[in-house]
């Protein structure tokens, strides 16, 4: 403690009014936990504040809300209360480096731009394809429809082969059949 704390505290000790402390609470960056000071500044006494008792703060480095860092080297009490130091990735990556990842960047882009046109132009063909194909569907209907109108068919029947056996048996003979003229003549023809 400093003088002006040692002073303060003896006279809170030798008056016999009660003496209202105010104390400041600040957040740790979780969002959750809460610490309190009568003032956080290096040399003061903070706690972690819970729902039965307030703890004193242990020894470390702890991030606050609105970028603060608050060092502890002896347990529950301030040692340094300070901004937190800004990144200097900016300063680590050269701007040759830098240009390179965003024409890196720019070429993901474009190929996704592609790979996008190219998905459009295959949504598109199926759709041509489904309609191409339902249209097929309903001419096919159609001409089913004009087969069904058509009368039936007429039965087809092979024609009778001869042969020269059937002939010496006397199958053909006497028939008006052209094919039974034209095998009697060849007949009559080797005799």
């Amino acid at each position: 403690m400093n003088l002006k704390d040692t002073m303060q505290a003896i006279r809170v000790l030798l008056s016999s009014e009660p003496v209202e402390v105010k104390l400041e609470q600040m957040t740790l960056v979780d969002g959750v936990t809460i610490i309190e000071a009568e003032s956080f500044e290096p040399g003061a006494a903070v706690f972690i504040v819970t729902e039965t008792e307030n703890v004193a703060l242990p020894i470390g480095d702890y991030e606050l809300e609105g970028g603060m860092i608050l060092t502890v080297e002896e347990e529950g009490i301030i040692a340094s209360i300070e901004a937190m130091p800004e990144e200097e990735a900016e300063e680590e990556m050269p701007a040759e480096e830098s240009t390179e990842t965003e024409e890196q960047l720019s070429e993901v882009e474009l190929k996704v731009i592609e790979l996008e046109k190219r998905v459009d132009d295959l949504v598109s063909q199926l759709k041509l394809s489904k309609e191409t194909l339902t249209e097929k569907d309903s001419l096919i209907e159609g001409l089913n429809v004009k087969l069904s109108e058509l009368p039936a068919a007429k039965k087809v029947v092979n024609a009778p082969v001869f042969d020269k056996t059937m002939l010496s048996k006397g199958k053909a003979k006497g028939s008006t059949n052209p094919f039974n003229t034209i095998l009697s003549h060849i007949d009559r023809a080797k005799h």
